[in-house]
């Protein structure tokens, strides 16, 4: 009797086994293994900036419900063409610092510079040609934007630099800190690598790093293998991701709850700061003021804005951050950019999918990035004739 149980006990594994084999087989042949990577395998440490894009890479990166390659200058810069240190004749250059949102999680012809870069061309009468480099990088904040600049950006003649302060760049400052060496007027001189084995058990949210647990840490790895190696589960998952894009499943943001309580004091999208919120937020308006102030005194414009994120229009999130952007670029002298407002209408007008990702409501997706690109453009030529009347 057992030994009947055991007998058929393994034949039904063994048939289980069989038919996961030929499914995987079969998907193999008709569309082959994944050729993928994760965006954040895309990033190398670095002594002065914590991290930066490896250079001269290519990732396609299928995490999301629309699949988009991201390609990666030799200058560690968002773009398949290098930047030369001389400019070339008639040109007016703009480089763009920022975060992932500047970065752009989207297509290459669907990314906010590259739109804003076609349209300029296409508006501007003034005989120059308009040179938009995209400098975004994950998880980058204004620490890292004022060492960009100073160290990189400013030996390629940059005519504006426009800054978008994303809402986790207090998080991240806050984090940096730690890692960071300072000059004597207190601005960073660099940023050490984080320490990679102790980051594995948290996960940056804009409000804090939230802490996951061994068991979730390992699924997430387990995951990861999978979509790496089996070509059945990269493609069903993907199925399922668009699958939910289409019907327009609503996904409730993550609530605005941190659990590692250190970090609660650098989340300024909470709608109550405590006394070391606010100093947090004032250290990261410092390096921020003082970028402003560094370009400025190059006779270099500078434009300022705030990334918007979805939670911040259906109340969930504070809207305060950017008043306090606002009043940090206007004490600098450098133009305000105001996004929030500006793609408030439609924003909340329509579902929460048509401009943000339906997975992830703190990037913008191809529509997103259009409308952010109209409002940038519209502000660009508003002030044409403090920025490229020259």
């Amino acid at each position: 009797m057992i030994k009947s149980i055991f007998i058929r006990f393994f034949s039904l594994v063994l048939l289980t086994l069989v038919i996961i084999v030929f499914i995987e087989l079969s998907f193999r042949f008709l569309f082959g293994l994944p050729k993928t990577l994760k965006i954040n395998d895309n990033v190398i440490t670095d002594p002065v900036l914590n991290h930066k894009w490896k250079p001269n890479s290519v990732v396609v990166e299928t995490g999301r419900s629309i699949p988009y390659t991201l390609y990666i200058n030799s200058q560690s810069w968002v773009g398949r063409r290098d930047v030369s240190i001389k400019k070339p004749d008639n040109t007016l250059r703009i480089f763009y610092v920022g975060d992932s949102n500047t970065t752009g999680p989207v297509k290459e012809d669907k990314k906010m510079t590259t739109l804003v870069e076609k349209e300029l061309n296409k508006k501007l009468k003034n005989g120059k040609h308009i040179e938009v480099i995209n400098t975004g990088t994950t998880s980058w904040s204004p620490s890292l934007y004022y060492l960009e600049i100073k160290n990189h950006i400013l030996k390629f003649s940059p005519d504006i630099v426009v800054i978008n302060v994303d809402m986790t760049d207090v998080r991240d400052d806050f984090v940096y800190r730690k890692l960071s060496t300072f000059d004597k007027e207190k601005l960073p001189i660099a940023v050490k690598p984080s320490d990679t084995k102790s980051k594995e058990l948290y996960r940056l949210a804009p409000q804090g790093m939230i802490k996951v647990s061994p068991l979730q840490n390992e699924l997430t790895k387990v995951r990861e293998f999978l979509r790496k190696n089996s070509a059945f589960y990269f493609h069903f998952e993907n199925y399922v991701l668009s699958s939910k894009q289409k019907i327009k499943q609503k996904v409730k943001p993550q609530p605005n709850v941190i659990v590692n309580e250190e970090q609660q004091d650098a989340n300024w999208v909470s709608h109550s700061w405590t006394k070391d919120t606010q100093h947090n937020v004032d250290y990261s308006m410092f390096i921020l003021g003082h970028t402003i102030a560094f370009l400025k005194e190059r006779n270099i414009n500078v434009v300022v804005t705030g990334v918007p994120l979805y939670p911040q229009y259906s109340g969930e999130w504070s809207a305060r951050p950017h008043t306090i952007i606002k009043q940090t670029a206007q004490k600098y002298g450098a133009l305000y950019l105001d996004s929030y407002e500006l793609i408030k209408k439609p924003v909340q007008k329509a579902d929460r999918a048509k401009y943000y990702w339906e997975e992830d409501p703190t990037h913008f997706n191809e529509e997103g990035n259009r409308l952010w690109a109209d409002a940038q453009v519209s502000f660009l030529l508003k002030h044409k004739s403090i920025l490229f009347d020259q």
